[in-house]
């Protein structure tokens, strides 16, 4: 009846059960009662070497220029900068910061049964004004201590094309430390 009791218990739970004044059972008996093993009790983690912390911030640095790069094409940039490591250890810190490259995965291009198909509404539409369609976006610029959110709505008046061209020039002109109309310079303090 009391295992039955105590497997209810998670295990941090039981391991605070454990008495290690020493007084009345020994440690081993104690942890055979409680259904864990001694070796659970002195576990300790080792943590992430600071060798590894380096690789890791070299790794998402890469990541966010090349987001499209695998496991074998970051090993090659690990050790163009001078860490010889092969490719399970790169795997295994990549999946630690929760990276995958990008890429086109198969089957993605079909859609759920249950998912609604919204209508595209400018079929047959000439754009012949301004402010006759509007469309938003939002994109992030990478920063040396994060990332700065961009997002607004933007008037098409002529291509799609020449609109990703306007949010391209205002992107550098931003990145190059230039305020254009809208824009707030942020001032380090």
């Amino acid at each position: 009846l009391a295992q039955k009791k105590i497997a209810t218990f998670g295990l941090t739970e039981r391991k605070k059960l454990i008495d290690k004044s020493r007084c009345g059972c020994s440690m081993r008996k104690q942890c055979q009662m409680l259904g864990i093993t001694r070796s659970t009790l002195y576990y300790r983690s080792a943590g992430i070497s600071e060798r590894d912390n380096m690789m890791m911030n070299i790794l998402d640095d890469q990541y966010t220029k090349t987001p499209f790069y695998g496991v074998l094409r970051m090993r090659e940039t690990l050790r163009a900068n001078g860490y010889k490591v092969g490719k399970c250890h790169v795997r295994t810190l990549l999946r630690t910061m929760g990276l995958e490259a990008v890429f086109a995965k198969p089957s993605t291009s079909k859609p759920h049964s249950e998912h609604r198909i919204y209508p595209y509404l400018l079929t047959g539409v000439t754009t012949t004004r301004q402010n006759q369609v509007w469309s938003t976006d939002i994109t992030y610029i990478s920063l040396r201590h994060g990332f700065a959110y961009l997002g607004g709505d933007h008037g098409l008046v002529q291509s799609v094309c020449i609109e990703l061209a306007a949010i391209e020039h205002i992107r550098q002109r931003i990145l190059r430390g230039g305020t254009g109309r809208g824009t707030k310079q942020v001032r380090k303090s």
